[in-house]
Order: C-alpha cells, then structure tokens, then sequence
C-alpha cells in the first residue's frame, strides 16, 4: 500500500511538472504573439477648459502602460500641457476624477504636443510616414512601426461633430481621413487587427464607414448625440474628464480587461453611466466580438506593472452617479503650448526624454532665466 501510495504521489507530481510546463509554454505563446501590439493615443483639444481631453488621453496612456505595452510602442499625442497650466491647482500633476487617486501626469512620455499634434501628423503616424516639422529629433520614435502580426488600439479624444473631428480649433479630420488611412493601413500590412476607441460628439459619424477588415470601432456617443462630460470638479473648474473615457479607464485599468472580451468591454458603457448611446462598428469577420479578447490589445509582452497586480475588481467610480448631462463646448481663444521637438514628461516644458525632469515652475524659472540672460548679453 505504501509503495503503491509513493508511485500515485509521484504520478501527481509528474503531471503538476508537465502542467506548469504546458501553461508556462502557452503564456510564451502568448508573450510572442502579442510583442509586436501598438496604440496610438490623441487629446486633439488645446484651451484650459479642455482639460478633460487631455485627461482622457493620459487615462488611457496609463491603463495601457499598466499591462505592459513599453513606452516605445505607444505613440503619445497631446494638443495642450495642462499640468502646466497656470489655472491647474495641482501644478504639474493631472488626474482624470476629483479624488485625485492616480496622477495620470506620471512617467507621461509624450512624442507630439502642442502645434504638432495635427491632422498631418496623425495620418503620417497611422500610415508610416515621417511627421514633417522643424529639428526634428529622434523622428523614429515618431512613427509607428507595426506590422501584419500588430494588434493595434487608437484611441481619439475632442470636439467633433457630423463626420469629423478638430484639431486645435482650426482644421478638421473627416470621417473619410479615417477610413482612408485605415485603409492604408491594411494595404501596407501594418496591423492584424485594430480596436479604435472614440470620445467626441456624433462620434459614430466618424466610425460607421470604416470599411477594412479586422477593425472594431467603438464610438462614444451615435449619430447627432452630444457625447458627455463629467461633473464640475470645484477646485478645478470645469470636468475632469468625459463619461466615456472614464468608463473606459476604470475598465482597461483594473485586472478583469485580461480576462474580458471587447463585447465584455462594450457592454460596460451602460446609458446610466455613459449618457450617451454607445455605437460599435466591427468588420471582422472570422469571430464575433464575444470571441475577441481585449487583451490581445493590451498584452504587451512585459512584467504586468505591481499598481495592476495589486487591484482588486473595480467598478465605475461613484462619481458617475447622477452626473449631469453637460455636452461638449464650442474651443475658447487661449494661447496654445509651443511647438516642441522630441519625447517629453508629462510635467515639462522644452527637455527632451534624456534630461532629468523638471517641474513646471523649475522649467518655467529656467525659461525666464534665458530671457533675462539673453537680455543682459
């Protein structure tokens, strides 16, 4: 008995071994096919009021980063430095509700700002071409350089209407500039599948003629809908973020985005949260989107950060509840950020990604202090 005990024992063990080999095989598999994923991430919004945008880019940025796509793979893209604003009451920072629980700011690396985030530029970025602009610096880290085996999530958020989206609040990308770059995309093999993620107004008009395969579109709000804001934080003046997005951060950040499907995603933007109706639009066609599983968007072949290993589920922040219906607002006439060249901290003005970062205030003493010495020479 006792040897026939020994030999199950050792059975069991065995197996326990092949197992663990078998899952450890599956997990490189899966670290193998998704080290190649991407996301393109866009406030295209300038102007204090538009803080939200901005939030929401930075949202999204840090959900993403938190499931292991490095830096070096996600295209940044931001139209305004808020934290830098001088109406910011916590200088340098940003956060995307008003408990203020997660700095969205830190570790930004951001690759366009300002004047360069553009209609230009985010088609060139899309389709492989080199951005145009003056001193350019490091110009690979500015193009996406995906291929037939990339997953790819774009996320776009700001002031749009009937087919189009602003940039700035001067020239306009068109439901057909989507579409034609998407299909662009797809003729230079640059993506196995896309997840497009967008947050402005009428946002299915931007979305429902996509015509290349393996795209799934999520839209924020349907056609002639008004897409929703948050409350009115107090201390900052004006909502922190928009409904969507916010629903969209909790989500992509917590652990249950590894284990859901993109119908498990859509089906969190309820009407009650959202305020809007949600629209998707998919042209896949070898798997329904109950088959498609988010992380194949979010994988990005590196240790899962300790911040997302540690959080439990997660719901939609109680802020959501009873949020009042505020749609979005016409641009206001502020100076925008300066043009800049090169990857940037979120909190800095004018030092390239190699420098150590400075706060707003150092950065802005320092400009002074050129001007004052430029002056005196």
């Amino acid at each position: 008995g006792k040897h026939v005990s020994k030999g199950a024992n050792g059975f069991l063990l065995e197996m326990k071994q092949l197992l663990s080999l078998s899952l450890t095989c599956l997990l490189i598999r899966g670290a193998v096919a998704n080290e190649d994923n991407w996301a393109v991430i866009v406030s295209s919004s300038r102007y204090w009021h538009n803080y939200r945008h901005t939030a929401n880019a930075l949202g999204i940025y840090q959900a993403v980063k938190r499931h292991g796509i490095p830096d070096r793979r996600i295209i940044l893209m931001i139209s305004d430095d808020h934290s830098c604003n001088p109406r910011n009451p916590e200088t340098g920072k940003m956060f995307a509700e008003p408990s203020k629980k997660d700095d969205i700011c830190r570790n930004a690396e951001i690759d366009f700002r300002g004047s360069e985030v553009a209609r230009r530029s985010f088609l060139r970025v899309l389709t492989a071409g080199t951005p145009l602009g003056p001193n350019q610096v490091s110009p690979e880290r500015k193009t996406m350089q995906s291929t037939s085996r990339s997953s790819v999530l774009i996320f776009l958020s700001g002031h749009g209407g009937h087919g189009f989206l602003k940039f700035h609040d001067y020239e306009e990308l068109s439901a057909n500039d989507l579409r034609n770059a998407i299909r662009t995309m797809h003729a230079l093999g640059r993506y196995k599948r896309v997840l497009l993620l967008l947050d402005t107004c009428e946002a299915a008009s931007m979305t429902s003629i996509i015509d290349s395969p393996d795209v799934v579109a999520v839209a924020s709000s349907g056609f002639d809908e008004k897409s929703r804001s948050s409350n009115l934080a107090e201390e900052f003046g004006l909502p922190m973020s928009d409904r969507f997005s916010l629903v969209a951060i909790d989500f992509l950040q917590s652990r249950r985005a590894l284990t859901s499907t993109i119908e498990g995603f859509v089906n969190s933007f309820e009407f009650t949260s959202v305020g809007s109706h949600v629209h998707v639009h998919s042209t896949v066609n070898d798997a329904s989107l109950s088959e498609i599983g988010l992380r194949e968007f979010l994988d990005g072949s590196m240790p899962l950060s300790m911040d997302l290993m540690s959080r439990g589920e997660e719901t939609v922040p109680t802020l959501l509840a009873g949020m009042r219906s505020h749609g979005e607002e016409e641009e206001g006439h502020q100076s925008s950020a300066p043009i800049s060249t090169g990857t940037y901290t979120c909190a800095t003005r004018h030092v390239p990604v190699d420098s150590h970062p400075q706060s707003c205030i150092d950065s802005n003493l320092i400009i002074v202090s050129v001007a004052i010495a430029v002056g005196v020479a």
